[in-house]
């Protein structure tokens, strides 16, 4: 599952609390039990390894999280009454989640989380990011994140590949420090990089290593523009 590193969609509990406007989304949480099994799948086969979180959606919002075994099904203990959010987080950030109302039933009760959606798009967004032009060329994979208003971001998370590649894996992935800055040995070549932080767009950066480069990159995040709020309902 290498290379499905943009789900800028995935997580909704991750508010953008700078954002200019906001869209609220209302869902109807499905019927469950107190003992759930939470399967998930990706292209019809079971993923096992994968983070699944069960948070409560009412204050104060607690969460755990619990693995998915060989066979691709997570099990938690017993959950309280009340309404969660489930989500599937792969190590390259796929994602898939549910809405549970938890009664007091004990019988125990099957859910599947599909990440092949997820999947997809994270595909379709690396195919775009291919075709977009070097931008920046350097001398080494270093520079600083600022916001608009010039200010250093501390905590971006970035993810690199190699421009071109077919596995389109990895070759870094790494965060800004404190101080908003950012640097990683990389051997001269083409490459993209990926700048995602909530609250901002998901800034993508094709760059050279060259020796004929700058000494660093200038990257500016964008404020995103839409707020997703969620509110729970139990209501038909």
């Amino acid at each position: 599952m290498k290379g499905a590193i943009i789900t800028s969609c995935c997580l909704l509990w991750a508010v953008l609390a700078s954002a200019e406007s906001v869209m609220v989304t209302t869902v109807k949480p499905l019927d469950s039990s107190r003992h759930v099994r939470i399967s998930v799948v990706l292209k019809g086969q079971p993923v096992k390894d994968v983070k699944v979180y069960f948070c409560t959606t009412s204050a104060p919002q607690t969460c755990f999280s619990v693995l998915t075994g060989d066979n691709g099904v997570a099990v938690p203990h017993a959950l309280g009454v009340g309404n969660y959010q489930v989500t599937a987080v792969t190590e390259d950030q796929l994602a898939a989640d549910l809405y549970l109302h938890v009664s007091r039933e004990s019988k125990a009760i099957s859910f599947s989380l599909d990440l092949t959606e997820a999947f997809q798009a994270a595909q379709a967004a690396l195919d775009a990011a291919e075709k977009l032009p070097i931008r920046e060329r350097v001398q080494e994979f270093r520079g600083v994140l600022q916001d608009p208003t010039g200010a250093m971001i501390a905590g971006v998370n970035i993810e690199v590949i190699r421009k071109g590649s077919k596995d389109k894996a990895d070759v870094v992935r790494l965060k800004s420090d404190a101080s908003g800055r950012f640097s990683a040995q990389l051997a001269d070549g083409f490459y993209i990089a990926f700048f995602s932080f909530p609250g901002f767009r998901t800034e993508v950066v094709p760059f050279e290593v060259s020796g004929q480069g700058e000494k660093e990159m200038l990257v500016k995040l964008q404020i995103g523009q839409v707020t997703e709020s969620l509110s729970v309902s139990n209501q038909p």
